[in-house]
């Protein structure tokens, strides 16, 4: 967790009161500048109040503006995915290595998956809000070039192609695929590319499920086994939340997709 001098911050350790504490421990630590190091162990039923009982170690460190150089390399590697470093722990801060060299051990960054959304319709525009603080690496497809908004979230790149269903070959294995365009068409081509593909972690059409039929029926009739079609999920989203709505329906097709992820 990342906690500013102006008081705002980033991320959290959870746990209510003991996030609360901390926040209030580092905030000290930030005014006064007079240690650079805290460690503390809290038993949280009875020094928090907390009724889920155990106890925890929570461990502050100050970083000066000469450290600069230190927290660039640890953006620079964090841009490429998790990492560990290995270190030791003095008397004002901890001594990082980036091999295995040292008996404290910390966890950078987070697990992202790749997600390719094609169409950037009413749907497309509400999961963009939906999806920017989740752990997903979204390449958003349309072939309307003048679709995209002027403003996006950092884990989004909008790509205008006139052939969306070519770009299913530059999908990393494992991908999520989410199909949500403006033409059944163009979904039908999509959706039949990824089947193909047969490397994706899921494939998701939206639609009702009518359109699921017809689906099933077009691509077994193009050569596709039972077991391959079985490779499409259409409805999408959880289906206990009925509303049309773009917002809900986004929040429900993250929601399954966050699921997925986690199994």
């Amino acid at each position: 967790m990342v906690i500013k001098t102006d008081g705002g911050f980033y991320g959290t350790i959870g746990g209510g009161t003991m996030e609360y504490k901390a926040i209030e421990v580092a905030r000290k630590m930030l005014r006064s500048q007079d240690s650079h190091l805290h460690q503390q162990k809290y038993i949280l039923g009875t020094d928090l109040g907390q009724c889920c009982g155990g106890a925890v170690e929570i461990l502050t460190e100050i970083f000066t503006p000469d450290r600069l150089q230190e927290i660039g390399q640890f953006k620079q590697r964090e841009d490429q995915g998790p990492f560990t470093t290995y270190g030791e722990i003095t008397a004002d801060h901890i001594v990082r290595h980036w091999d295995d060299n040292g008996t404290f051990m910390e966890i950078f960054g987070e697990v992202r998956y790749p997600l390719y959304i094609f169409g950037a319709g009413h749907v497309g525009r509400a999961l963009m809000l939906t999806m920017a603080p989740l752990p997903f690496d979204v390449t958003w497809i349309d072939s309307r070039a003048d679709i995209f908004p002027t403003a996006m979230p950092s884990n989004f790149t909008p790509v205008h192609s006139d052939e969306p269903h070519s770009l299913i070959s530059s999908a990393p294995e494992g991908a999520y695929i989410l199909i949500l365009t403006h033409d059944h068409e163009l979904d039908f081509e999509i959706t039949y590319a990824a089947i193909r593909a047969s490397r994706f972690a899921y494939i998701g059409v939206i639609g009702s499920k009518t359109k699921a039929a017809r689906f099933c029926s077009k691509l077994k009739k193009a050569g596709l086994s039972p077991e391959q079609v079985n490779q499409m999920t259409c409805p999408i989203g959880t289906q206990s939340i009925l509303s049309k709505k773009p917002a809900a329906i986004a929040i429900s097709i993250a929601a399954d997709l966050l699921a997925r992820s986690e199994i």
